[in-house]
């Protein structure tokens, strides 16, 4: 698995964790709520945040493929 999904991955989960944290349940329409009430989370990928329908907005990352080897260029912010 690369680093960069490794990464996401890890998000994912900690985000997962901050939401029953703030829950106070594992229920999912408790955690589903605490979801939606998330204005933004400081992941190690970048912020994450939320729109209005629940979709993620978070940093783009933009890698070059060159010599044989992934490069990173720059993250693009939304």
């Amino acid at each position: 698995m690369r680093e960069d999904t490794i990464a996401l991955v890890y998000d994912c989960f900690m985000l997962m964790a901050n939401a029953m944290e703030r829950a106070g349940s594992i229920e999912g329409p408790a955690v589903r709520q605490a979801l939606a009430q998330t204005g933004s989370y400081e992941g190690v990928t970048g912020l994450i945040r939320f729109d209005e329908y629940g979709d993620p907005i978070k940093p783009m990352v933009i890698n070059q493929l060159k010599h044989g080897g992934i490069y990173y260029l720059e993250q693009v912010y939304p």
